[in-house]
């Protein structure tokens, strides 16, 4: 199997990529393949900017979250407001979450991880995030150790995906053509950094939504409107 290395070497994303925002402050600081089981999900083929959905397709409200799996504050987002999210709203059946990557620093390991979650399915494209959201200080110290392999291996590894899947996961081109769609409607949306959130057309940074109150409100607004 090729490095993990070499392959990153070949990701092409959009030149113009924000960084991962402060959480009090609205500025900006800071592939299609087959499954290894038979009883595996298939690869996510979709190229268009949403990544993967989470929650009733129907629910009345859609939660767009544009995040990088290198950015701090995402990993601290889903690690603490995102469980109420998740239990109050979408398993509720009221809102829907749609993933849009958005690289920040270092780019081409958050587009890695998109693209490995990408390779798990539908299924299990929320698990592969959540673990690499919840690993990332083991990714920040792989990178330095030059043990980039190895990680990757093992979050693959706890996902059902082989370790001889993750090249062609790396060079899956529908994945780049859908990490940089969703770079395009970033910018369309006036995206400055991440996580940011567009609630039903509404765009809110992750300080407009510092605490599970913050959120309920600006969710139940959205809910009340289409009611």
């Amino acid at each position: 199997m090729r490095p993990i290395h070499a392959a990153l070497a070949a990701l092409t994303l959009s030149a113009s990529l924000p960084a991962c925002a402060q959480e009090t402050d609205d500025s900006a600081a800071e592939a299609e393949m087959d499954a290894a089981d038979a009883g595996e999900a298939e690869a996510i083929t979709a190229t268009g900017p949403d990544a993967a959905t989470l929650g009733e397709a129907d629910a009345p409200v859609t939660i767009v979250e544009y995040a990088s799996t290198t950015c701090p504050h995402c990993a601290n987002f889903h690690a603490t407001l995102f469980p109420h999210v998740k239990s109050e709203w979408i398993d509720t059946g009221r809102a829907k979450l749609v993933m849009r990557p958005l690289p920040t620093a270092p780019a081409e390991l958050a587009a890695a991880g998109f693209l490995l979650a990408r390779c798990a399915g539908d299924d299990r494209y929320f698990d592969v995030l959540d673990d690499l959201f919840e690993t990332q200080d083991a990714l920040f110290a792989a990178l330095q150790d030059g043990e980039l392999q190895t990680y990757f291996e093992d979050v693959a590894g706890e996902n059902g995906i082989e370790a001889g899947q993750i090249e062609a996961c790396m060079s899956d081109e529908s994945g780049f053509e859908q990490i940089n769609a969703s770079i395009a409607a970033a910018q369309e949306d006036d995206v400055a950094g991440t996580p940011s959130f567009v609630i039903d057309g509404a765009l809110y940074s992750a300080g407009d939504l510092p605490s599970e109150a913050a959120w309920d409100e600006a969710l139940q607004t959205a809910y009340d409107a289409r009611q």
